[in-house]
């Protein structure tokens, strides 16, 4: 291949060194044929006589220096900066390329390069070159030099080879994006774009700014979280359009700052666009002295990307009443005014830079409020196009309710139960200590919540399985018909939410509503099965209208049942080999039942598999525990290798083998001081204790078809 000069400079937004212009170089002979035969052909050798069967690119990062060519690396890929400009220098066909490398008859089919003049040399202290070559099957390198090259990079007094290089570019590939990106002077970038694979495309764009999180970074030097957070926030605006970022391009002015502040901020810039897969288009720093303040700055981002018409959302005629929610988590604290928030931590003597209550002397107040907006993976991404999902929410300004309030259409409302998704112990104390109602706490923040989908209802189990996958997602609600002076918007069971989750904070607090009925409930256990204990604790913490009624078990679980009576909760030993047959020792069960008139079962670990009569007298009221996020056969037919979360799961059951519709689901992440083991024990306990409350309040239930059937409090 032909050598290539580059010229680069450390000046932009990534301190990873910026092309600036690039070409063919002359080199002399004497350098020429050193490069080729004391580096090229010796390191293709020893790649030879060490047994490497290789075919591919194979070259080298040379700087010719005063004392001969130095060797900074060596490469075989096309991905980094310079191989990009390399590339669309390449005039032979591709695949021919690559089919005679791998073949081993790349000699008698040589590359044929473009031809152009060479651009400015490189400084006197030396020259960047950059020399690549295609590698035979088991045979040593074979380079051509012969001839001038054309370089593919555009220049501000060079608009006439536009034309030439789009037509380059659509014939070297079919991708629907490339990224090759020019950049014009100070200001102006070019991208190159081939829509061939669009039926219909659109080119979605979107803005945003540091704006008030400017002076929490500059509080607690989080000038990297800050960018980042730009970053982030752009790519889900767009994500919400169901359009996936192609760039980023970023305005950044100051007046005078320190150089490790500039060079965080371009170090968040570059972290959120390597973290979404988005290209970064630079464009010098703009220095304002009269404008900007010392030690302040203005940051700006733009995204753009290209989308099919038809994958646009949110698609608001396709809503219809029964499409689910699935919340996806947000690590920070999204408030519809930061002053709100600042106001309730001057009120406790609190800055940004304090350490944060309820999180055990780790976390600064200015963290949790600049934390960026998680980048999804790609399973939200497929989603978007599955033609399933109705909106992706953004959870951001306006708090929970007004976010979700501007993607529903005039004819729909939405139910939403807080018990379906853990809410961070910074919500409870933001309650407490604001003195919020609970309505003020879910129309000011997020909740825990960073984007919630609207599913179709048939497909959305599907859909959540496939997200946890990869990252923690909750069924959380429903759409439902919106009748006039009702709220758009209802979420349910907060405060019990909160007071679960953060009891010790919350024990004070008293739920206000007093249940209709109280619904009596019994656990089946086995020797073997779940301890009692958290859920004896969760069910008191959270109150309301659950209480167990009696502990049943098939064998004698001494220590269960011993904490079950110290408890004062009634308990029965039931085994199942002193009866004749299979009805006789379920008939006893129902005997048992009826006799504390149970309204609700709950099955955590118990060892025997029940009838279809059994199941089908008690249908909708069997709730059984999963220690899986993915508990029925269908969902395990999902390809789940390297699945990053593990939970659990409660369902209702509809016969002995395999799991019903979904009620709630908890996740659990590794990484924590605490065992995952020990993490696993209290979630599912909390999750059981949370879907018999769910259950027994009449938010959900079965309706005739086995689907989960979210009701208003209407």
């Amino acid at each position: 291949m032909p050598f290539l000069h580059i010229q680069k400079h450390c000046v932009g937004l990534n301190k990873v060194p910026q092309l600036i212009s690039s070409g063919s170089t002359q080199l002399s002979e004497n350098i020429s044929k050193m490069i080729h035969d004391e580096i090229l052909l010796k390191a293709g050798d020893a790649m030879k006589e060490e047994g490497w069967n290789y075919a591919g690119l194979f070259g080298a990062k040379i700087m010719v220096t005063e004392k001969g060519p130095v060797v900074l690396g060596l490469k075989c890929t096309f991905q980094d900066l310079e191989s990009q400009i390399i590339f669309p220098l390449l005039k032979s066909d591709l695949y021919e390329v690559i089919a005679a490398a791998a073949e081993g008859r790349l000699c008698s089919q040589l590359p044929v390069w473009s031809l152009d003049r060479p651009v400015v040399n490189a400084s006197s202290r030396g020259r960047g070159i950059h020399s690549t070559a295609y590698r035979n099957n088991g045979a040593s390198p074979d380079i051509n030099h012969q001839g001038r090259n054309r370089c593919k990079v555009l220049y501000p007094n060079e608009t006439h080879e536009k034309k030439e290089s789009s037509s380059d570019a659509a014939q070297a590939g079919s991708t629907a994006m490339t990224d090759v990106h020019r950049s014009l002077g100070r200001h102006v970038s070019y991208f190159e774009v081939n829509t061939a694979p669009y039926k219909d495309p659109l080119f979605v764009c979107t803005t945003n700014s540091i704006g008030e999180k400017l002076k929490v970074a500059q509080a607690c030097n989080l000038h990297k979280l800050a960018a980042q957070g730009l970053v982030t926030t752009c790519i889900n605006d767009l994500l919400s359009k169901g359009a996936q970022t192609t760039f980023f391009m970023p305005y950044f002015a100051y007046g005078k700052l320190p150089v490790d502040v500039i060079g965080a901020i371009s170090e968040g810039l570059a972290e959120g666009c390597r973290m979404s897969g988005s290209t970064l288009l630079e464009r010098d720093i703009t220095q304002l002295p009269g404008a900007c303040p010392d030690g302040g700055y203005s940051l700006f981002g733009c995204a753009l990307s290209v989308m099919e018409r038809d994958h646009r959302l949110p698609r608001l005629e396709q809503m219809r009443d029964g499409d689910l929610l699935i919340g996806l988590p947000s690590p920070g604290v999204h408030s519809s005014s930061l002053g709100l928030l600042r106001n309730i931590l001057e009120n406790h003597s609190l800055q940004y830079t304090s350490i944060l209550p309820m999180s055990n002397g780790v976390t600064k107040c200015g963290e949790v409020i600049i934390s960026s907006d998680m980048v999804y993976s790609p399973a939200i991404r497929h989603a978007l196009q599955s033609g399933h999902i109705r909106a992706c929410v953004p959870v951001t300004d306006g708090g929970l309710v007004g976010s979700i309030l501007r993607y529903l259409p005039e004819s729909l409302a939405v139910i939403i139960d807080a018990l379906c998704w853990k809410i961070p112990a910074i919500f409870s104390w933001l309650y407490k200590e604001g003195d919020l109602s609970e309505q003020g706490l879910v129309c000011n923040f997020n909740c825990g919540l960073g984007a919630v989908l609207i599913a179709e209802r048939t497909a959305a189990q599907k859909i959540l399985a496939q997200v946890q996958s990869e990252e923690e997602a909750w069924l959380m609600g429903s759409l439902i018909q919106h009748h006039s002076g009702s709220p758009r918007v209802r979420v349910r069971h907060l405060l019990e939410a909160l007071r679960l989750n953060t009891f010790q904070l919350l024990k004070s607090v008293i739920v206000n509503k007093s249940p209709a009925k109280i619904s009596h409930v019994a656990v089946l256990i086995s020797p073997t099965g779940t301890k009692l204990k958290i859920m004896m604790d969760a069910v008191r913490q959270l109150g309301g209208c659950v209480r167990l009624a009696v502990i049943i078990s098939n064998k004698i679980a001494v220590e269960e049942l011993r904490r079950a009576a110290g408890a004062g909760i009634p308990t029965r030993v039931i085994d199942h080999t002193m009866f004749g047959c299979q009805s006789e020792f379920e008939n006893t069960i129902c005997k048992v039942l009826e006799e504390f008139s149970i309204d609700l079962i709950c099955i955590a670990g118990f060892g025997r598999t029940l009838s279809k009569q059994f199941l089908h007298r008690w249908k909708g009221k069997i709730l059984k525990l999963y220690t899986s996020l993915f508990p029925s056969s269908k969902m395990d037919e999902l390809p789940m290798t390297g699945a990053r979360v593990c939970g659990c799961t409660v369902c209702f059951m509809l016969d002995g083998c395999s799991a019903g519709p979904i009620i709630l689901q908890e996740t659990v992440t590794a990484g924590s001081d605490v065992p995952v083991s020990e993490q696993m024990e209290e979630a599912e306990q909390r999750t059981v204790v949370k879907a018999l409350h769910l259950v027994a309040s009449g938010a959900l239930s079965l309706d005739v078809d086995g689907h989960i059937c979210w009701k208003s409090e209407n």
